[in-house]
């Protein structure tokens, strides 16, 4: 089978499968963009050792390489995603990128298979000594779809500036298996609350067990979720996630319902504020996130914060019903739908 990919010299390669030995063949341009930064990767580091199935090079009489052969394996964009895998893979990846002081800029779903249970890279050019970074052309573009924790690891290299929100689009968890909680609280939003929803949806605070929550809702695809951690995206929604504080967040759109739980009172490392000024107006904010007719959900821990407070800053919330109002375990929740504007 042969795929010819782009035809304009500097980016020209083309692709074969070997059926007979199940293998990728890659040949490239003799002015390939990424020749040089390729062959000095191979020749001097031990980069794609762990992270790629390279059988052989392509050399020609100069001793030029234009390309190289890799085993073949299972595009995982056709199999059922393994977030275990595809996080072990991206290890591999960083250690080995630290080690060899090299980036791969072309880290993507679309480029990973699986082999034998193990997931690997196959499309290896984008390979580059971290030396060489700040000479390429298309570089922000190229690096914007990447992992965003791999980028995320190496952003100080490019020299490009963080985002105050960042918006994702992964698929970490996409296939991800539904495990209930069974926190009072926690099966009430899984069981109850989530399952209720339908619309456009803003979902505050990720972290491993709400990896799955974007399939309680009736419309999947319009679950959004943020959190200020890098680290936590990975258990966003599939189809949109904001890394962000909340206070510097703002929507395009109104929102059906936005779900603030459990995000103030802790007096934990990744809480965004102690203030009590500013959680007021964070919740006021979030208030005024949601469509006349839509829902709120708040629900601060008691740990740090005191019920008086809360109560004044819920009677605040004037132009909303109040469909509940109570404490359960340690959070004080307000559910209401909005009135008018």
């Amino acid at each position: 089978m042969y795929l010819n990919k782009e035809n304009d010299g500097r980016y020209s390669r083309s692709l074969y499968f070997d059926k007979s030995n199940n293998t990728y063949i890659k040949l490239w341009h003799p002015d390939f963009y990424y020749l040089e930064h390729f062959q000095h990767v191979f020749r001097n580091t031990t980069f794609f050792s762990s992270i790629a199935k390279i059988v052989d090079v392509i050399v020609n009489d100069a001793g030029l390489i234009l390309g190289y052969v890799t085993f073949g394996g299972i595009p995982i964009v056709n199999t059922k995603f393994d977030t275990n895998k595809y996080r072990n893979l991206r290890d591999r990846l960083i250690e080995a990128s630290n080690k060899s002081s090299v980036i791969y800029l072309d880290f993507n779903i679309s480029n990973v298979v699986d082999n034998d249970g193990i997931y690997n890279i196959v499309d290896l050019e984008a390979s580059i000594p971290f030396n060489s970074i700040t000479k390429l052309e298309r570089l922000q573009t190229t690096w914007e779809h990447n992992d965003f924790i791999y980028r995320n690891m190496f952003n100080k290299y490019l020299k490009i500036e963080a985002d105050s929100c960042k918006v994702v689009k992964n698929f970490y968890n996409v296939n991800q298996a539904i495990i209930y909680s069974n926190d009072p609280m926690r099966v009430y939003i899984e069981k109850t609350y989530l399952p209720s929803l339908a619309g456009k949806i803003l979902f505050i605070g990720t972290t491993y067990y709400t990896d799955f929550y974007y399939k309680l809702v009736q419309t999947p695809e319009t679950f959004e979720t943020l959190d200020v951690l890098e680290s936590a995206a990975e258990f966003g929604s599939p189809y949109m996630h904001y890394i962000c504080n909340v206070s510097n967040f703002y929507a395009n759109d109104l929102y059906d319902h936005v779900c603030f739980f459990g995000i103030f009172g802790h007096n934990a490392p990744w809480e965004i504020t102690t203030n009590e000024n500013e959680m007021r107006n964070v919740i006021i904010k979030l208030a005024q996130l949601v469509k006349v007719g839509g829902t709120i959900l708040i629900g601060p821990a008691l740990q740090t914060l005191a019920a008086e407070f809360l109560d004044g800053v819920y009677s605040e919330l004037k132009n909303y019903d109040i469909i509940s109002k109570k404490k359960i375990g340690i959070n004080y929740v307000f559910y209401g739908r909005k009135l008018y504007s």
